[in-house]
C-alpha cells in the first residue's frame, strides 16, 4: 500500500481491511497497461469504492496505489464508466 493510498483512505473514511476483504468480488473497470509508472488497473468494489492497483514483479505482490469514493457526478450510475467532461 502506498502512502498516498493510506492518506486517501483516511480522507474518505475507507476501511482498508474491508476493502481487501471485498477484492474477490471486485471488478476491473479500466486497464492501464502502458502507464509510464508501471501497468495498473482501476478496480470497483462495494461501497462503491474505486482503487488503483499495480503489480510488483520482484516482490510478486499487488500494490494499492490509491483508493477513493468516486464522485457520482463524474461516473455512470453504476460507477463503471466515466461521464464525459463538460
Amino acid at each position: 500500500m502506498s502512502e498516498h493510498a493510506y492518506d486517501e483512505a483516511v480522507a474518505d473514511r475507507i476501511e482498508i481491511l474491508e476493502l481487501f476483504g471485498h477484492l474477490s468480488t471486485a471488478d476491473v473497470i479500466e486497464d492501464y497497461p502502458q502507464d509510464p509508472r508501471g501497468a495498473s488497473c482501476l478496480v470497483l468494489s462495494v461501497g462503491p469504492i474505486h482503487s488503483v492497483w499495480g503489480y510488483d514483479d520482484g516482490a510478486k505482490q499487488g500494490i494499492l496505489i490509491t483508493v477513493y469514493r468516486p464522485d457520482p457526478s463524474k461516473w455512470s450510475e453504476d460507477f463503471r464508466v466515466r461521464r464525459p467532461k463538460t
